[in-house]
């Protein structure tokens, strides 16, 4: 027998054995509560600020002033900073720089101390750890940040601020949780919403998807405009869209916001100059100034309408999805929003975007081109050409009133939004992606599919279904090693599977967001959860037809575990009557037949998977253990995780790495030492 299964068996069961006390439950939510900010704590932290180099705000929390005689911050490499000789205020901020530049933008609109005899103090660029202590050298906060491993107390999980582009980070109020929650990315001319901070809208939503719609609510709604068309989307090429807008009204004032350098594609030179010769157009490019360049990409796609209606996307507005045809376009997911309040919190994420230092006009755009496209000519279609275009489209929306919804950011919250929200899912996770980036293919580690992961094992119904040319292994592997039900999308009755969209039990999440790490932390993009159940109806049937359609995997029953102390349950959902079980251990198979669908297991030592086949002829499986090095069908770098909530990631993290090192006696001093700190 592998050295390396009974350690692996020891940790499952030590897992399940910590799942039955309150501070391990998998009901747990993403986000602790932490405690209410109370103190000394520090505020901010700039560490990417070239004329002022490095600094950091120290906020009093208090109800009371605080002297900060004595005391002193430290980065990781143990270089200190005493802090001034003052008393801060309750509320008042304290901020500190290594040089003091009126101009800076973190220097601004506030008070700002020189930091004394600073010596090596440094914070990394890449990622580094501040710890502030008091008076009586006791560490009273600690931040981790970026690309580097977080202290061992003091904070949990993964380190705050994941950007290559964010020049600082601020702490979000009221609670401090020491998780990377607290803390949001900060710069010049950054929208620095905490995921805390985005509110609760109610309006009507129209939802449709593609190729189905052809686009028509897009069209609809926009030329339904009477005062205003705001438009930020990564792709503008349809003929029909731009003659619409062009034939505008010239009481209607459009501004399009476009990414200046869309990946692998020039913009329609000919087609924009016409757009933007209007009178009442403006057409705008974000993008060119590198030292202050804001994103890696704008990727969104939503347009605002007036004062009451924004529509939100995965698709942008090219010929094929805009087309009368039908399946021409992408696959993909949007909704016609109808809300007052909703349309003026987009407004002001627009106008902060367009009117950055990094926004150039179409001259500065198409003159910085690779392919200007001098040479063509474009002549815009007429309002009744657009008007028979629409004519054309076949389509019968349907809406939905007094639906609850949130707008997600990013790069400000739409990561930590999608991980809270996938990790309070109780019944299902259901999501079409177009990409995986590679960062986030190990499902071990923080990224959407790692939530996805730990919502199946707690018997949450995932289902994963990839663009058929992306990342194949990636499906392969989950279907192999994990709970996670995965498949290919093999693009048929559309042109390709564009969509990012994600079902998470009664909530439906419509989004611009690719699964990778630069789309979340550096891109400019848009997420829309719409917390309502026949909203998410809607999209359920649409996603359920693409699942019959491409999902070739064995399992559909789904496997919920109840652990106890010393045994664990396992019930088959959404089914009854006589099951079937094959328990797989190290000591090979064990078959059970059971009257109803659950399995109780009193011990689960050498426990890899149990398989279960149901009276109707559906078949499931439960993955309990990590694969091991001598298993062919579990490669060694697919070994599983179990973790119920940011606290307790660290933890499992630690154990699992101490039984693949040092075996079962290092776990067993691992898990006496963890406990003993709890």
């Amino acid at each position: 027998m592998h050295k390396g299964r009974g350690a692996f068996a020891l940790a499952v069961a030590l897992l399940m054995f910590l799942s039955a006390f309150p501070f391990m439950s998998v009901e747990s939510d993403a986000v602790p509560e932490g405690d209410v900010c109370d103190g000394l704590l520090i505020y901010e932290v700039a560490y990417r600020l070239d004329t002022v180099d490095d600094g950091f705000s120290i906020k009093n929390y208090s109800a009371s002033s605080k002297s900060l005689t004595g005391w002193y911050v430290k980065d990781e490499a143990g270089y200190k900073v005493e802090l001034p000789d003052v008393t801060l205020a309750s509320g008042e901020v304290l901020t500190l720089v290594k040089k003091v530049v009126s101009s800076n933008w973190f220097c601004k609109d506030r008070v700002v101390w020189a930091m004394t005899n600073p010596g090596k103090f440094s914070l990394n660029n890449g990622g580094d750890n501040l710890y502030l202590y008091s008076a009586s050298d006791s560490i009273v906060d600690v931040v981790s940040y970026g690309s580097i491993t977080a202290p061992s107390s003091g904070w949990v999980g993964m380190s705050a601020d994941g950007s290559n582009l964010n020049e600082a980070i601020k702490r979000v109020e009221p609670n401090d949780t020491n998780t990377y929650f607290d803390w949001v990315a900060i710069g010049d001319g950054y929208t620095s919403n905490g995921f805390e901070d985005v509110p609760i809208f109610t309006g009507t939503v129209e939802p449709f998807v593609f190729p189905d719609s052809n686009g028509y609510p897009i069209m609809d709604a926009v030329s339904s405009a009477n005062e205003r068309v705001y438009v930020s989307i990564y792709m503008l090429t349809s003929d029909y869209m731009i003659s619409l807008l062009a034939n505008m009204p010239d009481s209607v004032e459009i501004k399009v916001l476009l990414e200046n350098k869309p990946l692998g594609y020039d913009h329609p030179w000919e087609k924009l100059d016409v757009l933007n010769d209007e009178n009442n157009v403006d057409v705008k490019f974000i993008g060119f100034d590198k030292d202050y360049d804001r994103y890696s990409y704008v990727h969104n796609k939503y347009a605002i309408i007036d004062d009451d209606t924004v529509i939100v996307m995965s698709e942008n507005w090219t010929h094929d999805n805009l087309s009368a045809s039908g399946n021409d376009g992408n696959r993909g997911w949007g909704a016609v929003v109808t809300s007052t309040d909703y349309a003026d919190y987009m407004e002001s994420y627009f106008l902060n975007d367009w009117n950055g230092k990094d926004v150039g006009d179409l001259d500065s755009a198409r003159a910085a081109s690779d392919k200007p496209n001098y040479d063509k000519t474009w002549t815009k279609k007429s309002k009744s050409q657009v008007d028979a275009h629409m004519d054309d489209m076949v389509y019968s929306s349907v809406s939905f009133d007094d639906v609850q919804f949130r707008m997600f950011m990013a790069p400000d919250n739409t990561y930590k939004a999608l991980q809270y929200y996938m990790d309070k899912a109780e019944d299902r996770i259901y999501t079409e992606q177009m990409d995986i980036g590679k960062s986030f293919e190990d499902w071990n580690s923080p990224s959407p599919l790692n939530s996805m992961k730990l919502a199946a094992d707690r018997g949450v119904d995932a289902r994963f279904l990839l663009m058929d040319r992306e990342a194949s292994h990636v499906v392969d592997g989950l279907n192999k090693a994990t709970n996670i039900k995965a498949g290919m999308m093999s693009g048929k009755g559309y042109a390709t599977m564009h969509n990012k969209g994600v079902i998470i039990d009664d909530c439906v999440w419509v989004s611009s967001v690719n699964w990778t790490s630069n789309a979340f932390m550096n891109n400019r993009e848009c997420g829309l959860f719409i917390m309502d159940p026949d909203v998410t109806e809607f999209y359920l049937l649409e996603y359920m037809e693409d699942w019959n359609n491409d999902y070739k995997g064995g399992y559909t029953l789904t496997v919920k575990p109840e652990h106890g102390v010393d045994s664990v349950t396992l019930k088959v959902r959404d089914v009854a009557g006589e099951c079937e079980w094959t328990i797989v251990t190290d000591a090979g198979e064990e078959k059970k037949t059971t009257a109803v669908p659950e399995l109780v297991l009193e011990s689960i030592e050498g426990l890899h998977y149990v398989l279960v086949e149901s009276e109707n002829g559906k078949v499931g499986r439960y993955v309990y253990s990590a694969p091991v090095e001598d298993d062919p069908e579990f490669p060694v770098e697919t070994v599983a995780t179990v973790s119920a909530g940011a606290v307790i990631l660290g933890l499992i993290l630690y154990i699992l790495r101490k039984v693949h090192k040092r075996g079962q006696k290092e776990l067993k001093k691992a898990m006496k030492r963890k406990s003993k700190r709890k």
